[in-house]
């Protein structure tokens, strides 16, 4: 079958709600828009973002849970037949 690269985005605005609700790390609660902007300037994740271009597949990831894991059901369905 091979690899498959499948790149999952999702606004900034919504990453950084979610991540603040999550909590995993300490400060992500105490956490501005902004500290959360600057961060994503970071190289690891431009380089992160770089993947897209490359990706045989692109969710968006700005509904819910549900909307997600329906189009991972979908794509595992495809390569698998």
């Amino acid at each position: 079958l091979g690899f498959k690269l499948v790149y999952i985005e999702a606004d900034v605005e919504k990453r950084f709600q979610r991540i603040s609700v999550r909590g995993e790390n300490s400060d992500d609660n105490e956490k501005t828009f902004e500290q959360f902007k600057k961060e994503l300037e970071q190289e690891s994740e431009t380089q992160i973002r770089g993947l897209k271009d490359g990706a045989d597949y692109i969710i968006n990831n700005n509904g819910l849970i549900k909307e997600l894991c329906n189009r991972v059901d979908e794509i595992i369905k495809e390569l698998c037949g």
